[in-house]
C-alpha cells in the first residue's frame, strides 16, 4: 500500500493489525533485521503481517524490497548450521504481509518476480485526516475482536464449497483483466473471497460475487497498468529515440542523416530509414543497461513480439543484422519503434 504522506496508510495499517490484536504490538517497521523479519512472519503464521514505513530503508529499499518479497512468499527462512555444525530447525509461516510505504514495493527494474507476488494499493485509504486520527485513538481501545468470531465461522464452513467459489472468482477476475499475470489472479481472488466472507460473517450482509469484485477494482485497474518490463523498455526507447533524434541524426554539411555522424556521440548510434531505428548492439545494450534491465532478455521479448526484425541464417534467429550504411557494412539491429495502433508522428 503506498502513497504521498499523510494519507492514512498507518491508521488503515493500525485497523488491519487490530482484527488479530492490539497493534502497537503487532505493527512492524521496514527499519528491521531480515532475522527480525523472519521471526515475526514465523511468530504471525496464519495471522497478518504488518511492516509499516517502507521508506525508512533510505537508499537501501529497493535492494530491500526484492529480498523482502522473495523472503516472505517463500513460506520459510534462511537455512542455518549451529556451532557443532548441526541443521536448526527452518522457520516456516503461511502469512499475507501488508507493508506501507510512500513509494512502491515493487521495483523500476522488475522482469515480473516482483509482479507476480505483490498486490499493489496505491491509492490513499483514508483521504480524510479526521478519520484517520479517530482510527488511530479508536483501534487502541478495541481490538483482537474480529478475528476470533472469523475463526469460528471459518471451522464451519465446507473447504471444497470455499475452494470451488476461489475457482469461480478466479475465473471472472481473468476475464476482468485479461493482461493480468496468471500467477495473481488466484490471489486477488482470495482478497474478493475474503471480501465475502467477512462481509458475510461479522456484518450479516451478503455480497455477490459482482460486488465484492467491483469493491477491488482500483486494485485490479492498478496491475492493469503496470506493463511487462519488455513492454516498458520499448516505451521508455520510444520516448528516447523522438527525444535524441532532432539533435543526432544530421549532419549540416551533408543535409542528410548519417549513421558516423550519430557513432560520434556516446550513447548513440541511430540510423532511421523507413519507419524503422537502425541501432547498433553496444549502443541498444549501453542504453537498456541504463535502465537496470537485461538487455538479452529484452531483446528476446521484443523479437516475440515483433518489435525487431528476425531474419534466419544457417538455421538460427539472428537479432543483430548486416547491413550496409553509408557505404559502410555494420551491424545493427532493426527496431520498430511503434507498435500497432500507436500514433505515428511525423520525423
Amino acid at each position: 500500500m503506498h502513497c504521498e504522506t499523510r494519507g492514512g496508510k498507518t491508521a488503515m495499517a493500525k485497523l488491519a493489525a487490530s482484527v488479530a490484536g492490539n497493534p502497537e504490538e503487532i505493527v512492524g517497521t521496514m527499519q528491521s533485521t531480515l532475522n527480525y523479519i523472519e521471526i515475526m512472519a514465523s511468530l504471525m503464521c496464519d495471522l497478518p503481517l504488518i511492516l509499516d514505513e517502507f521508506q525508512l530503508r533510505g537508499n537501501m529499499k529497493d535492494d530491500w524490497a526484492k529480498v523482502v518479497i522473495y523472503m516472505l512468499t517463500q513460506g520459510k527462512g534462511k537455512g542455518r548450521a549451529s556451532r557443532n555444525s548441526e541443521m536448526k530447525a527452518v522457520k516456516t509461516w503461511r502469512t499475507v504481509a501488508l507493508t506501507t510505504g510512500e513509494q512502491a514495493l515493487i521495483s523500476e527494474d522488475d522482469l515480473g518476480g516482483q509482479t507476480s507476488r505483490v498486490i499493489e494499493i496505491p491509492d490513499r485509504p483514508i483521504p480524510d485526516e479526521a478519520v484517520s486520527r479517530m482510527l488511530h485513538e479508536t483501534v487502541k481501545e478495541h481490538y483482537g475482536l474480529a478475528m476470533p468470531r472469523f475463526l469460528e465461522k471459518l471451522v464451519l464452513v465446507d473447504r471444497l464449497s470455499l475452494i470451488e467459489r476461489h475457482k469461480i472468482l478466479t475465473a471472472k477476475i481473468a476475464e476482468l483483466s485479461p493482461n493480468m499475470h496468471g500467477a495473481m489472479m488466484p490471489a486477488h481472488a482470495a482478497v474478493v473471497l475474503g471480501v465475502q466472507m467477512f462481509s458475510e460473517w461479522l456484518l450479516d450482509t451478503v455480497m455477490t460475487d459482482d460486488e465484492a469484485l467491483e469493491s477491488v477494482t482500483p486494485i485490479l485497474n492498478s496491475r492493469e497498468e503496470r506493463l511487462p518490463y519488455w513492454q516498458r523498455a520499448h516505451k521508455e526507447f520510444r520516448t528516447w529515440f523522438r527525444a535524441v533524434q532532432h539533435n543526432s541524426f544530421t549532419d549540416a554539411s551533408l543535409g542528410k542523416p548519417t549513421f558516423k555522424t550519430v557513432v560520434g556521440f556516446e550513447c548513440y548510434g541511430c540510423y532511421f530509414k523507413d519507419g524503422v531505428v537502425w541501432i547498433t548492439p553496444g549502443a541498444l545494450r549501453r542504453y537498456l543497461t541504463s535502465l537496470s534491465l537485461p538487455p538479452g532478455d529484452v531483446i528476446r521479448n521484443w523479437a516475440a513480439n515483433d518489435l525487431i526484425k528476425v531474419e534466419m541464417s544457417a538455421g538460427k534467429r539472428r537479432y543483430a543484422l548486416m547491413r550496409k550504411i553509408d557505404g559502410e557494412t555494420v551491424t545493427v539491429y532493426h527496431i520498430f519503434p511503434w507498435a500497432d495502433g500507436d500514433e505515428k508522428p511525423e520525423l
